[in-house]
């Protein structure tokens, strides 16, 4: 009968022991599931804040970018209408090239004012080639001022100034 007693308290120990152990390893596993879940939003919120501040200097060079673009666009608006000005006074010949001259410059500035618009709109992996093709814009814009001016002053087109 001790035999019996003490091997049902060896089996009870037993049983006992591995309760412990089991409910140790589900601690330890909830522990490392808290932790695994703590690291993962961490993580997460690491990479939100990253991305929220690369769209924010994206955003800044983007403005500064259309500033500059805008820039040069009023300068040669302000050239254009001096020299439309001086072309609505012009007769016969000259009158009719430098109309179709002004048509240019209005078609030139219209195409320039649409690419900058594109500007506004455009993405991070957009931006460099919407730039290009604006300044593009800019460069015919200025040059159809440019045939104007020689139109109208018969002289080689001068440089703008900002």
């Amino acid at each position: 009968m001790i035999r019996k007693l003490a091997a049902l308290v060896t089996v009870l120990a037993l049983v006992s022991a591995c309760d412990d152990s089991a409910k140790k390893k589900a601690e330890e596993d909830q522990k490392a599931a808290v932790a695994k879940a703590k690291s993962d939003q961490d993580a997460a919120e690491a990479a939100a804040k990253a991305k929220a501040e690369a769209l924010k200097a994206f955003e800044i060079t983007k403005a500064a970018a259309k500033k500059s673009l805008q820039s040069d666009i009023d300068a040669l608006d302000r050239k254009a209408t001096a020299y439309k000005d001086k072309a609505a006074k012009l007769t016969g010949a000259a009158k009719t090239k430098a109309d179709a001259a002004r048509a240019n410059v209005e078609k030139s500035r219209n195409d320039a004012a649409a690419q900058l618009k594109e500007v506004e709109t455009s993405t991070d992996a957009t931006m460099a080639s919407v730039e290009t093709k604006t300044k593009a814009s800019i460069d015919v814009l200025k040059k159809s001022i440019d045939d104007l001016e020689t139109i109208i002053t018969g002289k080689p087109a001068t440089a703008v100034t900002k």
